[in-house]
């Protein structure tokens, strides 16, 4: 085993050489040993001069992100050279002389720890304190070197000692002149954010980078012109920097930034470099922290030497903000103290276990700071997170409110200014004052307003801890220094900074104010305003601050294109598809983050798919550059390329048109769209329905406003406009003519789509006057069912567009399903008008309430596809004369109405409620079923079902008919002898299948032919665009239609026979005969099928498919391509027209003068199906009955996707165990029997989104990794896929895709996009009285100030605040990161964990382990986590490997075989190493008997031992859990030690959240093992929210009524005990604090309301209206809407919790500085205080047995005998 060795002072003299070049090197092996030693030392920036010692130099890292470093520094200098040429830098002075002497004395011990040089001995001595300890480790020994006062050596690797008159050495920018006149915001660019002024010096954050700028001085704030401020960049992140913070006295920029992923902290060195100074010019921006979790911003300096900075908690305990200090040098002294031992960049927690920012007074050695921060974007807040201001002096033990007494809103940010006076006797006098924000009245009244600056006089020690003031101090004046609001048109104050100004005199001090963008200076003086006796009240008195007209230099990177790459699994937010007129194939039209595309249909390459490395879709002859085989083409429909992101397409539909076969290639699209189409730019943009071209020679829509306008008016719904719709309700029928929705107002619409025009210039337009007539429907059904429409209803058009059904809520909240008659849109042929959409008539819901109905589909029964069949077979050896023949058309519109219902509930696995944990009934989606509801009936009224017409009548039924059947089967006979009987064209079994199809042909017919006097008689027989199942006629009146392939004829084509004209506009051949799976395939396409197969059906045996036969007569020839469309004798149906304009009225004419879109007698394709006539008279007092397809079996299904076009076969979305959805095709077998066959449509895993195409022809199925699929809506194609192990045809082309969006476009939108749905979403119509209009125009002209997504965050809080309601969050959103989601390199970055509480020690130099977390040691995995809870250095995971725990005071000195005192912080070491084994190197502490008293501190002999260590580092993710479980253990561990001293039983449980499963377990494993105890402590603090407490209140109110007792069993012993199971007798405490919130306040309200418990603790956070977070943007961000109000008899609106949080029965807060210690909880130690009075003044016990049970012996007195 190699030497480890951790001061080699063998290698003294190389080190002391320094590194040089390697030219200075001519041996190789010196060279690449030194390269070594720099690649060993990534942190070490020390080189030894013979003439000046150690000097700081720049060393190159070999670390993964080397080559980054050097991009980085390149980048730099570009910068910087390319600033130079705009902005003239002077110095404002040279370097003091002391100046480079005074930073060459760096701390050794970080850097060089095994380097000694005289300023080291001086300070510690040579070797006087020194001790060497060797002790064999293993098979080698490690040498240790002990220094116990190492710690007393200066460390200052920064430049920070001085003599106190260090110069501010900055460059100093030339301020130019504006020739402007206009000195107003807009000569400002960039949105100006954080600053921090030092004197004139200001930095600022603006896109994202740190700004520098100088403040004009006072001779050029008098000049007469404006001078504009240029400001230099100082850094190019991909993340952002945020609260930068100027050293007090040096020019150092501390600040936090995300170099890394992960927000750390940074220090910037301005200085300037004199010729001696060696360090490099580029040394850049030095990262100080490495921690697990990150930082969240830099607080400020402490002193000259200890930055102060905000994170999470890093110990044990409640995930709440503390703050640090991270000491940059350090002091010697002779008898060092604990506090004086820091070290070089340690970092040590400010003893306070709540705060958020603050600022230290050196004098008084006292804290101020903010104690929470408020989560929700919310503006005169007063709940419980409202932000505080609180002191903590050092060495007192409670920290003292300051505000909070006599203010419940915010107050933060405090800073602290000094006024240097001279009392009365010529002595100085100092007085302190604090500054702060707050949202108090100006005026004194302490209501809650607008965000303002205040100050007052900074409170004494004596005055915060006189004795008598409770814990808490009541500030006597407030003084106001600014009135934003009304100088400023409603905004607030949002950020401030303060400096003293000696250039511009004595007392004189800086103010910067941000306000909105910009940032303003404080024209006030301020000593005479703190001076002043009265606080000044009115804005008269409080100047207007004066604009800071700075000039942000820089290239604006992130207002550049955006071009962005599509996941269409990910990003397709709607999806339809259509045939393509030039190519004759589908296309699909895709919306992709608020743009609208067509993607050609085309096949992968036959080749196998790894030849091509991304898989791409290639057609099967791929295009090779010659000119041939050119691919097809995917273009953008919407926007064009210089609007990417100006509009956002919500989603998109296919408008079906007759006309599209042949007529013309234009092909429509009705859009859902938020767009501007005023040309004030002022006006917000609103949602609109558009009527656009998606053919492949449209241009691009909305690229012009003035081109397009919305054929529905916009606005919000109380304006009479659309307001905002649900984009997943939107519905066209599939005829084209019909539109529906439903909207955030519960409204249900529908309207008739308008007519499309076209101008000369071929630019796509609709009438700008007139808009569509949006009709609501009404709010009842006439059965008095609501009718509400919400995101969850499902709008289903009938195929005719005449019935809309609707899927909703009924009172119960059960799901059922109405059907509205919207009147016939084809019923006015002589007048060529389409009629608007007629309402007299009220929805009528046809399924119960009982049980959930759901996704209505329009469809017809398998009699339905045989009788169509048969029909056209026998029609030439039937009577043709028959009138009814010619209007007995079932395949035109929907005859049966299917839909899902879960009718059938079977509780599984819980047959009773007695057992562990009362086990409850729970119902799953298993058990729902298929259902179908018929829509025919007779004359009489009687439902036309099952009994008289035989939908699903079975085999047997046929005997009923077996005369009719003997007559057919004759005339079939008669039939073949005169087509011929030729022997040699089939066998005998060929001939057997074929009587058996007609003969079955027969009997469907004949039975259809009885019925046919009791039902009423449909329209003309439809033609469906292509579907297959689309008639045609002959001259003669004839009808056929299309033949559909077989299940064993897969892709084949078969030849059709000349008069088959179904496939009229496609290049597939219609099909002729139907071949059975078993049977033989005639492949050759030349030959001519035999004469039976070319007058009746070709049998199929399994299974056996029944279509339509296109023979017309016996004699027909086949024929082999596709013919010419046939006219037709009858007179056609009302066609979708194409040019004319929007109706504005009931009713649309067609144009006269357009022969193009009259009915055409040539275009038998221009008629759409017509849908049945539903007789809702004769039953609108009985409910209808539904059919169970008994063949398709229970199972979890979630919709119904499609029927298919040709075969009865239907298609289900079913949910996988994996919750993930698989398509399922149910094939339909021989008709009448009800036999079904179930397939998996490939590939079932992995299916993302299933659609059916508007016109109903294809089925768009969404798969995961980019594959998206159409198929055609038959039979024969499912089947087809369900044989496949690849997705290889019909492929959508979606590979190498992206899409263009410009940041300021996108930007504008998304604001209008968050204003817009805030106003439509939000729970109250009359948005809490706030004008909400002038909200949009107040913080508008802010959003072309943007120049990073962050900046737009920052305006939609402003804006959403507005509202003052809670649970408005602004986040998500589309942020610049650097690894930009690349999860490997965020791996390698991320800091991993030990689990353990480290403390940095230089007199070991190693760090002590100071704290291992312990969470309950009776659970190892929880919640089905995949990794342990414990520590990886605890005894319970190391034993497992044979090795031993480690404990507190263990010191860690080295981690994979290096020491840990050669980097800046032990992170650096574990970053990437997260689930890998480390080894570490240990020094662990012998256990110390226990009668050795010896405190000896001089003691230097003291005994370790090392050893190796191996474990394996934990996720950051994971630390913050093992944390927050050892507090849960550790506090419930508290609670039962505290009760068990006041003398009573209690259990305890905590949840962090009320979200789901995890914290239903929580809460099962708190409450049933304690249920039987005389307490139980509810604690919710720090609980997020969710949705569980109406479970929790459920279990919690079960009482108990009953007692069990057996022979040997009873209450006591661990009987039956109770009815209710699980009842609780005894008393409940709920411990509630400020970050209670939303459910967890709920559960808290409910307890108290019912009477089940007591409240103990704070007032909690106040958010009573609930949220479901839908109201997302385009790049997936949100401003929330509270959406759901709640009240009560009691409370009102909100619930007492709204804005103001539940106030507890007994108040008590857990003080900050009492907290932070171990074993500390006030909160917890009053509720068992309140307990224990609770059980003395009512005592729990359990009843005794009331008494010796009965006696039912015999009575001797009755019977007068004795029994014997």
């Amino acid at each position: 085993m190699p030497r480890a060795s951790y001061r080699d002072n063998n290698n003294r003299d190389e080190q002391e050489e320094g590194f040089r070049d390697e030219e200075d090197y001519p041996n190789t092996n010196d060279r690449r040993r030194r390269r070594r030693r720099r690649r060993q030392d990534t942190y070490d920036s020390v080189e030894f001069d013979e003439d000046d010692g150690y000097v700081p130099r720049r060393r190159r890292r070999a670390s993964s992100v080397s080559y980054c470093s050097c991009c980085w520094l390149s980048f730099m200098v570009l910068i910087i050279i390319s600033m130079m040429g705009v902005i003239l830098f002077r110095y404002e002075q040279k370097a003091h002389p002391d100046h480079i002497e005074a930073i060459q004395n760096l701390g050794q011990t970080l850097l060089h720890p095994d380097q000694e040089d005289s300023t080291s001995d001086d300070a510690v001595g040579k070797t006087s304190h020194k001790e060497k300890t060797t002790i064999p480790s293993g098979h080698h020994v490690t040498t240790i070197s002990y220094h116990p006062q190492a710690g007393l050596a200066p460390y200052d690797p920064f430049g920070l000692n001085d003599d106190g008159n260090s110069p501010l050495v900055v460059p100093q920018l030339s301020l130019g002149n504006n020739n402007d006149d206009d000195t107003t915001t807009n000569m400002n660019i960039g949105y100006l954010t954080q600053p921090n002024i030092v004197g004139r010096n200001l930095v600022l954050i603006a896109e994202g980078d740190l700004y520098w700028t100088q403040l004009p001085s006072s001779q050029q704030q008098q000049q007469p012109s404006m001078s504009m401020m240029p400001a230099m960049k100082l850094t190019t992140t991909v993340g952002n920097v945020q609260s930068p913070i100027l050293h007090p006295t040096l020019p150092l920029v501390a600040f936090s930034a995300t170099y890394t992923g992960h927000r750390e902290l940074y220090l910037l060195d301005l200085r300037e470099n004199s010729n001696n100074d060696k360090r490099s010019s580029l040394e850049g921006a030095k990262r100080l922290t490495y921690t697990d979790t990150g930082i969240l911003k830099v607080v400020g300096w402490k002193d000259e030497s200890t930055i102060t900075i905000s994170a999470r908690n890093q110990k044990v305990g409640l995930p709440d903000t503390r703050m640090y200090t991270v000491t940059l040098k350090t002091t010697p002294s002779a008898m060092p103290t604990a506090q004086e031992q820091q070290v070089a960049l340690g970092m040590s927690s400010i003893p306070l276990s709540q705060a958020l920012n603050g600022v230290y007074h050196s004098d008084s050695k006292c804290w101020y700071f903010t104690r929470f921060k408020q989560s929700s974007n919310t503006i005169r807040y007063v709940g419980g997170t409202a932000e505080s201001l609180w002191a903590y002096c050092e060495g007192q033990d409670r920290a003292i409110s300051l505000t909070a007494e006599d203010y419940i809103g915010t107050s933060k940010n405090p800073k602290i200014v000094t006024l240097h006076l001279e009392g009365g006797g010529g002595e100085h006098v100092h007085e302190h004052y604090l500054l702060f924000q707050s949202d108090r009245d100006t005026s004194g009244t302490l209501e809650a307003s607008t965000m303002n600056l205040f100050a007052t006089r900074l409170p004494t020690v004596p005055e915060l801890y006189s004795g008598n003031n409770g814990g808490a101090y009541r500030m006597t004046r407030v003084i106001p220094l600014t009135q934003v609001s009304c100088q400023f048109n409603g905004m607030s104050l949002q950020e401030y900074s303060v400096s003293p100004s000696p250039e511009e005199g004595h007392n004189r001090f800086t103010i910067i104010l941000r306000i909105g963008a910009d940032l303003y200076r404080w024209n006030g003086d301020l000593q005479s305003v703190l001076q002043n006796n009265q606080p000044q009240s009115t804005s008269s008195n409080l100047p207007p601050p004066t604009l800071l007209p700075i000039k942000v230099y820089s290239d604006f990177h992130e207002q550049q294109e955006r071009l962005l790459p599509v996941m269409s699994s990910i990003d397709a937010n709607s999806m339809d598809a259509f045939d393509n007129a030039v190519t004759m194939k589908p296309s699909t039209l895709i919306g992709v983050r608020g743009q609208l595309f067509v993607a050609p249909v085309i096949s992968r390459s036959e080749l196998d798919d790894d030849d091509y490395e991304d898989d791409a879709l290639l057609d099967h002859d791929t295009y090779n550059g010659a000119g041939m085989n050119m691919p097809l083409r995917r273009y953008r429909v919407a926007p064009g390329t210089m609007n990417g992101g100006m509009v956002r397409v919500l989603t998109a539909s296919h408008v079906p048109m007759p006309q599209e076969e042949d007529e013309t290639i234009r092909r429509l699209a009705v859009v859902l769209a938020t767009y501007s189409t005023s040309e004030e730019e002022e006006e917000p943009a609103e949602q609109g329905f558009y009527l656009i071209e998606i053919h492949a020679d449209a241009a691009p829509s909305f690229v012009d406003p003035t081109k397009h306008e919305p054929f529905t008016a916009i606005g919000s719904v109380t304006d009479g406009g659309l307001g905002s719709v649900y984009a997943n309700t939107v519905s066209v029928s599939p005829c084209g003519r019909r539109l529906a929705w439903t909207d955030t107002d519960g409204r249900i619409c529908v309207t008739t789509l308008p007519f499309y025009s076209a101008n000369n210039e071929t630019t796509t337009t609709t009438n700008a006057t007139s808009t569509t007539k949006i009709h609501v429907l009404k709010s009842t059904t006439v059965q008095q069912y609501p009718l509400v429409g919400t995101r969850e209803t499902v709008l289903s058009w009938s195929p005719g567009g005449r019935y809309l059904a609707i899927q909703h809520a009924a009172m119960n909240q059960f799901m059922v399903i109405s059907i509205q008659d919207c009147g016939d849109p084809s019923e006015d042929n002589v007048n060529q008008t389409v009629p608007d959409i007629n309402l007299t008539q009220q929805a009528v819901t046809v399924t119960p309430s009982r049980f959930n109905s759901m996704s209505p589909y329009w469809g017809k029964s398998a009699m339905d596809f045989a009788i169509a069949t048969a029909k056209k077979t026998l029609k030439p050896i039937l009577d043709s004369d028959d009138d009814d023949d010619d209007d007995d058309n079932v395949d035109g519109g929907a005859t049966m109405l299917y839909f899902l219902s879960d009718r059938d509930i079977v509780t599984e696995d819980v047959t009773h409620p007695w057992g562990y944990r009362a086990p409850q009934p729970h119902f799953t989606d298993k058990y729902t079923a298929l259902y179908a509801l018929p829509l025919l009936f007779d004359e009489s009224g009687t439902k036309y079902d099952a009994q008289t017409q035989g939908w699903y009548a079975g085999g047997g039924a046929s005997e009923l008919y077996a005369q009719g059947v003997l007559d057919l089967a004759q005339k079939v006979k008669e039939f073949k002898k005169k087509g011929g009987d030729d022997d040699d064209a089939d066998d005998n079994k060929s001939r057997r299948l074929t009587d058996k199809a007609l003969l079955l042909a027969a009997t469907v017919l004949q039975h259809r032919r009885q019925q046919r006097r009791h039902r009423r008689r449909l329209q003309d027989p439809p033609q469906w665009n292509n579907a297959p199942s689309a008639e045609t006629t002959n001259t003669n009146g004839n009808s056929y239609a299309q033949i559909a392939p077989s299940h064993g004829g897969g892709d084949q084509e078969a030849p059709t026979t000349t008069t088959s004209y179904a496939n009229i506009g496609s290049n597939r051949p219609s099909v002729s005969t139907f071949q059975a799976d078993n049977a033989p395939v005639n492949e050759n396409k030349q030959e001519a099928p035999s004469a039976a197969s070319q007058t009746a059906f070709a049998a199929t045996s399994a299974p056996l498919r029944l279509t339509q036969n296109p023979t017309a007569h016996p004699s027909s020839q086949p024929s082999f391509s596709p013919t010419k469309r046939q006219p037709t004798s009858r007179p056609s149906r009302l066609p979708h027209p194409l040019p004319t304009v929007a109706p504005s009225t009931t009713t649309t004419t067609i144009p006269s003068n357009n022969p193009s879109v009259a009915p055409s007698a040539a275009n038998p394709s221009s008629v759409f199906p017509n849908d049945v006539e539903i007789d809702f008279a004769s039953v609108s007092s009985k409910r209808l009955q539904a059919i169970r397809i008994v063949g398709v079996p229970e199972g979890p299904y979630t919709d119904i996707l499609s029927q298919c076009s040709d075969d009865p076969s239907m298609l289900l979305i079913m949910r996988g165990k994996n919750k993930k959805n698989k398509v399922k095709l149910f094939s339909f077998i021989d008709f009448p029997s009800d036999e079904v066959s179930m397939d998996d449509v490939y590939p079932a895993e992995k299916l993302v989104d299933a659609k059916l195409s508007t016109s109903r022809q294809h089925v768009i199925l969404q798969y995961n990794l980019n594959d998206l699929t159409v198929l055609d809506n038959t039979i024969a194609a499912f089947t087809a896929l369900t044989k496949s192990t690849k997705l290889k045809k019909n492929m959508a082309d979606t590979s190498d895709w992206g899409i263009s969006v410009w940041p300021h476009c996108e930007y504008e939108q998304m604001y209008n996009d968050a204003w817009r749905m805030l106003r439509d979403y939000f729970y109250d119509k009359e948005m809490h009285g706030v004008d909400w209009k002038a909200v949009y125009h107040r913080y508008h002209p802010l959003v072309r100030r943007c120049a990073k997504r962050e900046d737009l965050d920052d305006i939609l809080s402003q804006m959403a605040s507005e509202l003052s309601a809670l649970h408005v969050f602004v986040y998500g959103g589309e942020y610049s990161t650097p690894f930009e989601g690349h999860r490997s390199l965020q791996a390698l970055h991320e800091v991993a964990s030990l689990g353990a509480t480290l403390e940095r020690s230089a007199e070991y130099q190693g760090y002590i382990i100071t704290q291992i977390p312990q969470p309950d040691p009776d659970y190892n995995i929880l919640d089905g986590a995949k990794t342990t809870t414990y520590s990886p250095l605890s005894e319970q995971v190391l034993q497992l490997s044979g090795q031993q725990g480690l404990f507190i005071g263990d010191v860690i000195v080295a981690v994979n075989g290096e020491s840990v005192w050669r980097v800046p912080d032990i992170g650096m070491m574990l970053r990437g190493q997260a689930g890998r084994t480390v080894r570490l190197e240990v020094l662990r502490q012998p256990q110390i008997a226990s009668d050795n008293n010896s405190n000896d501190q001089d003691s230097t002999a003291i005994s370790f031992q090392p050893e190796p260590v191996l474990c394996v580092p934990i996720k950051p993710s994971a630390a913050m859990e093992l944390r927050y479980a050892a507090w849960e253990y550790h506090t419930q561990q508290l609670a039962n030690q505290w009760a068990t001293d006041a003398g009573f039983t209690v259990g305890y449980i905590h949840l962090r959240s009320m979200m789901g499963p995890a914290d239903m377990d929580a809460f099962a494993r708190g409450f049933f093992p304690n249920y039987q105890k005389q307490a139980i402590i509810l604690d919710v603090r720090h609980n997020n929210g969710g949705n569980i407490d109406s479970w929790i209140l459920d279990i919690l109110q079960r009482q108990a009524w009953q007692y069990f007792q057996g022979r040997s069993t009873n209450i006591h012993n661990g009987g039956l005990g109770w009815d209710q199971q699980y009842a609780f007798r005894g008393h409940l405490v709920v411990l509630i604090d400020e970050k209670t919130s939303s459910d967890g306040e709920g559960v808290s309200r409910g307890i108290s309301e019912l009477g089940l418990g007591k409240l103990v603790g704070t007032r909690t956070w106040g958010g009573g209206i609930w949220l479901s977070s839908d109201n997302k943007l385009v790049d997936g961000g949100i401003a929330t809407a509270p959406e759901i109000g709640t009240y009560s008899q009691h409370f009102g609106w909100g619930m007492g919790i709204e804005q103001q949080g539940v106030t507890p029965d007994v108040l008590v807060d857990n003080n900050p500085r009492v907290t932070f210690e171990d074993n500390q909880d006030e909160q917890l130690q009053r509720a068992i205080s309140v307990l224990a009075d609770w059980l003395r003044d009512e005592p729990v016990v359990l009843p005794p047995p009331p008494g010796p049970k009965p006696n039912h012996s015999l009575d001797p007195s009755v019977e007068q005998c004795t029994v014997t």
